[in-house]
């Protein structure tokens, strides 16, 4: 039997790519010549420059401090208390008593991992950076203010890449339904659950993994038609019998198969190790995945698109029987134009997509506190017109006169170097002027993640109120042996002192003793590069703007019912 080998494009774990087709056959010459000139003339010439495998394999150095033994490591690509986080990778059995380096699966999208280490008896958590870089450090340690208790964390929160292949059966639908397959795998766990859940295609089809020395049939070998329970002239998920045909049917449950993988699976720039086999009419065709550039789709491997404003994850929902992707997906041209443009993904057309299927989940829920509340907190009543209560120590203090921790704007741990390189938001993809986020989320908000939903940053208009001379006074003095302002009612008497905790920037401390610092919630409003904060020292108190990577005081905040 003639083989035809096509290579294919692979969008991997939240990204896509194209790649080249060659074959050895006159007619499949024919075929693969006509679904190349056909989407061509319907999505436009791709770029022999452009790798559209935007997913990469991310490597981790990590190691702890104040932990004995082993520890486990939990790596994922959101808070791990947030419902659209998944679990990218689970390494057990590292030591404690050195460095050690582990692999991931990311999207080159992706900015930040979330990193939890556990021996059992002792939690830690950081994040990480990741931006363009390939590698990152996950140092656990204490003294840099990584909380001993992390965030609840699932292992049930599995990393997913979807699927959709084209089988050539048709040259000119474009709708990458023929055969739709969910993967979901954590790296480190040796275990991969695949799901089938849509064929739209009326071939005999059949799935393999190729992860190991040779192909692996999946769903017991079975044809994917009777893998779901049909014949193989029906259409299973595609809404085809909604569009009045009789060779289809829907709402058909998905099925799973749990295989076993490599500790260090992922699906990163070497694309998704599964093989779609086709017996057609001209004989069996393979359809697998490459990593070549620029060339005509034929499988598309897509991953989760977050978006950062709504805090709401997409996957992959797949067209409509003879929906082509840019009816279904009207954005996905920029998509094409940018490897690493992934919102096309929360742009579909709801009526042009598969009804039975969605996969978005929506973060509701505010950010966990990260660490408990210090004893001796109060929130003081300054009688001010809006109703403020103004907590009476700073975020990482443990009395009023304790400077506490320092905080980048938007960022809610403590670090060691303070500079653009090292800030969450360098990019100024999450706060920006287009993207009309004017105050933090709850989850980049230092009080809210520190002690809990009950405390926010101030406002730019509750800092300015603060230091309103018709409802307070301020004074320079020395509280408790340390420099700083006390503000005080001029309605009730009560009053809060700010300690001249100065500010940080690299790896230095600046101005401790002779100014304070304290961030607002507020961007400003024509500059993306800095925030509104309160600065003091001993001639007086103003409101003014930072450069949001530099490390400055918190003083919560809380409305009063």
């Amino acid at each position: 039997m003639k083989r035809i080998f096509y290579s294919v494009i692979v969008a991997a774990l939240g990204t896509l790519m194209f790649s080249s087709c060659s074959n050895d056959d006159v007619v499949g010459a024919d075929k693969t010549a006509d679904y190349q000139a056909n989407f061509v003339k319907v999505f436009g010439q791709v770029s022999p420059d452009q790798n559209f495998n935007t997913q990469k394999t991310l490597t981790i150095e990590s190691s702890v401090t104040d932990m004995q033994g082993n520890y486990t490591l939990r790596v994922y690509d959101g808070v791990p208390s947030r419902k659209g986080s998944s679990l990218l990778g689970k390494f057990e059995n590292l030591s404690a008593s050195g460095t050690s380096t582990v692999q991931v699966g990311v999207s080159k999208t992706t900015k930040h991992i979330y990193c939890v280490a556990d021996n059992g008896e002792v939690r830690q958590s950081l994040s990480a950076q990741v931006a363009s870089k390939k590698q990152v450090t996950a140092k656990f340690d204490a003294a840099d203010g990584a909380p001993t208790e992390a965030p609840t964390y699932s292992d049930e929160q599995l990393s997913t890449v979807t699927i959709a292949f084209e089988d050539l059966g048709s040259t000119d639908d474009f709708d990458f339904n023929d055969a739709v397959v969910k993967v979901e795998y954590a790296t480190g766990t040796g275990k991969a659950n695949v799901t089938l859940m849509a064929v739209g295609a009326v071939l005999p089809l059949k799935l393999y993994y190729t992860g190991g020395r040779e192909a692996l049939p999946l769903f017991g070998g079975q044809e994917l038609h009777a893998a779901m329970g049909y014949d193989q002239d029906i259409m299973i998920n595609t809404n085809r019998k909604a569009q009045g045909k009789n060779d289809g049917v829907d709402n058909v449950s998905f099925v799973t198969c749990e295989i076993d993988v490599p500790e260090d699976f992922t699906i990163g720039e070497d694309g998704a190790p599964f093989i779609l086999e086709v017996n057609g009419v001209e004989g069996q065709r393979q359809i697998t995945a490459s990593t070549e550039y620029g060339a005509v789709p034929q499988v598309l491997v897509t991953g989760k698109y977050y978006d950062e404003q709504t805090r709401t994850s997409y996957l992959w929902r797949w067209p409509k029987e003879r929906v082509r992707l840019n009816l279904a997906f009207p954005t996905i041209a920029e998509w094409m134009a940018d490897a690493t443009n992934l919102a096309f993904l929360a742009a579909g057309v709801e009526s042009n997509l598969y009804d039975g299927y969605d996969p978005t989940v929506v973060d509701e829920q505010p950010q966990q506190p990260t660490t408990e509340t210090p004893e001796g907190l109060e929130a003081i009543d300054l009688g001010l017109p809006s109703g403020t209560l103004w907590a009476n120590m700073n975020v990482g203090a443990e009395s009023p006169e304790d400077y506490g921790g320092y905080y980048a704007w938007g960022e809610t741990e403590a670090k060691e170097t303070y500079n653009w390189s090292t800030y969450f938001d360098s990019d100024y993809n999450r706060y920006n002027l287009e993207s009309g986020l004017r105050e933090l989320l709850p989850e980049d908000d230092a009080a809210t993640a520190n002690w809990g939903s009950g405390w926010q940053m101030p406002s730019k208009e509750q800092l300015d109120e603060l230091i309103n001379s018709e409802y307070t006074t301020d004074e320079w003095t020395t509280q408790g042996g340390v420099n700083g302002r006390l503000i005080t009612s001029k309605s009730n008497g009560n009053s809060i002192f700010l300690p001249a905790a100065g500010y940080r920037y690299d790896a230095s401390l600046d101005d401790a003793g002779s100014y304070g610092y304290y961030w607002s919630r507020s961007l400003n409003t024509y500059y993306s590069d800095n925030a509104y904060n309160l600065v003091f020292g001993s001639g007086g108190v103003f409101g003014s703007y930072g450069s949001r990577d530099g490390g400055q005081s918190v003083r919560p905040v809380r409305v009063q019912n």
